[in-house]
């Protein structure tokens, strides 16, 4: 199946997002996530939450990272020295953000496609030649 990135689980959170029906579905579904993916999803939970003027922005964030840690779905993958180095290897070659290499390291290592929210700004010139290698998508690919 897929290992996700956190801009996948934040789209969990965003109802006014056009993929939001999408991720619930997708929840559905044997899915992996790097403990990297999960500790960015709370950081930036905690800006979407004060944007949006939720009254204790990091109380409601760290009730989502425990509902994704215990999630029935969801794997959450600590990385092992082995995961690091592919990690340390695709961010050298590709020169995306660690997070996003740890997303695909461990969609590797699981052998499922790593998925992202969308074509991020770091990932556009070798987005073909990481899809090409690693299967890489993004939701708007995704038909479920």
């Amino acid at each position: 199946m897929f290992t996700l990135d956190s801009g996948v689980l934040l789209e969990y959170i965003t109802v006014t997002s056009p993929n939001y029906s999408k991720v619930r579905k997708l929840l559905k579904y044997k899915l992996y996530l790097p403990l990297t993916s999960l500790t960015e999803a709370y950081y930036i939970s905690v800006k979407l939450y004060k944007a949006m003027r939720v009254e204790d922005p990091e109380v409601e964030a760290e009730k989502l990272f425990k509902f994704f840690l215990n999630h029935p779905n969801l794997e959450v993958v600590t990385p092992n020295s082995e995961i690091a180095l592919k990690a340390g290897k695709i961010k050298e070659k590709y020169r995306v953000s660690l997070a996003d290499s740890y997303v695909i390291a461990t969609a590797e290592t699981t052998s499922t496609k790593p998925l992202f929210r969308k074509i991020e700004r770091e990932l556009a010139d070798k987005y073909w030649e990481l899809k090409q290698k690693y299967n890489l998508t993004v939701l708007s690919e995704l038909k479920i």
